[in-house]
């Protein structure tokens, strides 16, 4: 059962509490409540983007890791850092949380 996600297939999950969800996809990040989801509506200049990783931090940051960079959600809004900016081309795969804030890497196959 997919409760409103168009896409099956779920690259990464982030609980928060016992009654919210988000749900990263190949088509975008979906926020649940108990009852169903709804698409966050990100940067329009992305276009539809695989979001690959999900992390939250101590200050309620909600971090995205996507196929095009990172972005920053909380309650001023949405921030956006480019990959290519960060490291290079290719998707950020992996955050994990550190003494000196986030991390974010690419894991490669091969």
């Amino acid at each position: 059962m997919n409760a409103g996600l168009p896409d099956r297939k779920m690259n990464c999950l982030l609980a928060i509490g016992s009654d919210e969800l988000w749900v990263g996809t190949n088509t975008g990040l979906y926020r649940g409540n108990g009852t169903g989801f709804r698409r966050l509506e990100l940067p329009s200049f992305l276009g539809i983007v695989q979001v690959l990783s999900l992390l939250r931090d101590r200050d309620s940051n909600i971090w995205v890791g996507t196929t095009r960079g990172l972005l920053r959600i909380n309650a001023k809004g949405i921030s956006f850092s480019e990959e290519n900016e960060l490291r290079g081309d290719g998707g950020i795969n992996v955050l994990s949380r550190t003494a000196k804030g986030i991390s974010g890497s690419e894991v490669r196959e091969g």
